[in-house]
Order: structure tokens, then sequence, then C-alpha cells
């Protein structure tokens, strides 16, 4: 059995660039603001600026919130694709790559330091996205990756028998 999931952006993304784009407007428009008032008007009150950087916060914002992570698991692999990191191609990690997938907890934050396309300087690549649960799949050269996963049994049914499946506690 085939597998394909498609995550939308985290909510909370949207949330913190709407109050991320709050702030920087506020205290550039308020020093702006200063600026005016402690020169007795002789510098001009500049909106510009607050509007500039609020423009640049929304083109940021729009193209998070678009980001979506595709995952399939078929008779090729385990395949992803997370544009803006994947334009024009996708990740395929093959049968053949794969030692073992353990089915587990994932933290964005405590484990990756945020959503996207994380990786260390070690032996661990994270596709977080959406969801506090996922797969990590070992590979053979001794690195991993681990990807978010909101649908576990759809996933699980497709990796049985492909490859060996390891459950960690979820429950938690």
């Amino acid at each position: 059995m085939d597998f394909y999931e498609r995550q939308p952006a985290p909510k909370a993304i949207v949330y913190v660039f709407i109050v991320g784009i709050t702030f920087q407007a506020a205290v550039i428009l308020g020093m702006s603001w200063l600026f005016h008032i402690s020169s007795d008007g002789q510098e001009p009150f500049e909106i510009l600026p607050a509007a500039g950087s609020a423009l640049v916060f929304s083109v940021v914002m729009v193209a998070m919130w678009q980001t979506t992570l595709k995952i399939w698991i078929d008779d090729i692999g385990i395949r992803l694709r997370m544009p803006p990191f994947h334009l024009f191609s996708e990740r395929t990690i093959r049968w053949s790559e794969i030692e073992s997938v353990t089915i587990r907890k994932v933290s964005p934050f405590g484990e990756f330091g945020g959503w996207g396309y994380r990786w260390d300087l070690g032996k661990k690549t994270g596709y977080v996205w959406n969801g506090k649960q996922g797969i990590e799949v070992k590979l053979t050269n001794g690195k991993s990756v681990v990807i978010t996963v909101l649908d576990l049994q759809g996933a699980r049914t497709a990796l049985e028998g492909r490859v060996p499946v390891l459950l960690k506690d979820i429950s938690r």
C-alpha cells in the first residue's frame, strides 16, 4: 500500500509573523515619531521604513504559509518535496538506503530549533513542518532523517513489509 500526505504550514507561523509585523512597525513608527518630536519638527515623520519592513514581513509570511511538505511512501522509497527547498526536484530515499524506521514524537523547537528543512552539522536532517509526531529514518550510512507525519497509521501501513518499523511511546 502506498501513502501520500500533504502537510500545510503550522498555524502558529501566521501568528508569529503577525506579531512580528506589528511589533516591528510599532518600533519603527515610534522611533520616527520620537526623532520628529525631539527635533522640534525639523526631522520629518517617516512612515516609509515601517511600511517597507511590513511589506517584506508580509511577503515572507505568505511564502511560509504557502509552503507545504509533501510525502510519498511507495515502491521507490520515501520521497519528500518541500518548496522552496525543493523547487524543481524532490528528495528520494530509496529502500536500499534505509536501515530502519522509528515512529516517534518530534519536538520541532526542542530538537531542531523550529519548523522547516533543518539539519545539523552531525548526522540528522529534519523535515519538520506540521505535527508533533513523525518518523525517523535511519540510513545505512549512519545518518538519519526525521519527518513529521500527520497520519501515522497510514505511514506505518505503507512502511511495514518494506523496512523494519520500530515504535517509540508516542502517547505522551
